[in-house]
């Protein structure tokens, strides 16, 4: 999953994805609410069929929602209503090089990494074979 506002992030975040080979289904939202409110709908789950995401490259500023307020929503709902949601490695993607932002996503458990934009297939790829070692295949 992708949350940013920005496309041509988006577009860059899913060429990074691609080069991995066949990584399943991915889905892109604008902001943190959207994300939300998606992930939050039944109808989405049934759709997913197995949520919550593997991954969640999560922007931290977004309108309407930013990636910090989405983590809090996205939280207590897995608290609540998702018992599976242990799997789920969420890196937060971000232009702001503010040490505060980068203190901030630390203070998450949920929050695996923090990659400064753009991403590159180098960061990504340390990442998830940290998290999901042998599900790369390179192209």
């Amino acid at each position: 999953m992708i949350i940013d506002d920005e496309e041509v992030d988006r577009y860059l975040a899913m060429r990074v994805l691609s080069k991995f080979g066949e990584i399943g289904r991915v889905v892109e939202f604008e902001d943190g609410a959207e994300a939300f409110e998606a992930l939050s709908s039944p109808d989405f789950r049934r759709e997913w069929e197995s949520p919550p995401p593997a991954l969640i490259l999560l922007d931290i500023n977004m309108p309407r929602m930013t990636g910090f307020e989405f983590l809090d929503q996205i939280l207590q709902f897995k608290d609540e209503a998702v018992s599976s949601w242990d799997g789920c490695v969420i890196l937060m993607v971000t232009s702001s090089d503010h040490f505060g932002d980068k203190e901030r996503a630390a203070a998450y458990d949920a929050v695996k990494g923090y990659i400064q934009k753009p991403i590159s297939e180098d960061k990504l790829r340390m990442i998830l074979n940290e998290h999901y070692p042998g599900l790369l295949v390179d192209r």
